[in-house]
């Protein structure tokens, strides 16, 4: 900036694209790469609930990569590290932004957890696996 008395329309030009960059920078999300101001003004993201909408689908995908271990009647869990793990091997995320993801997930019953450290599929995205999404597994 340079020292006037008076501001001129470059000045004020020079401003917005300072301040343009300032947000660009600081306030596009990573997963979506679009600006998101809401958490500057205390609205929690959005991002977060759209990426724990993945889990689901990184869970069934370690299922069928041979990553799922199996319980005492056969049922697959994966670990919750691994799953963490493998979300950050997306390339979007941080390992502390992809534990945040994943407890959304477990919060929104879109996994869930039958013991520490191990996350599955819950009924409705079983259900959902099965084609009944209209039914739960323990419709008679």
């Amino acid at each position: 900036m340079h020292l006037r008395e008076e501001a001129t329309i470059e000045d004020f030009n020079d401003t917005i694209w300072l301040h343009e960059i300032y947000i660009n920078e600081t306030w596009t999300d990573p997963y979506t790469g679009k600006v998101d101001t809401r958490p500057m003004v205390g609205i929690p993201e959005v991002s977060r609930f759209k990426q724990a909408e993945y889990v689901p689908m990184v869970v069934r995908q370690m299922y069928r990569d041979g990553k799922g271990i199996p319980d005492a009647i056969g049922e697959l869990s994966v670990r919750r590290g691994d799953l963490v793990k493998e979300i950050v091997s997306y390339g979007k995320v941080d390992q502390g932004r992809a534990n945040e993801i994943v407890k959304v997930a477990l919060e929104q019953d879109l996994v869930w957890s039958p013991g520490p450290d191990r996350i599955k599929l819950s009924d409705k995205e079983a259900n959902r696996m099965l084609g009944a999404e209209s039914q739960t597994l323990n419709t008679p």
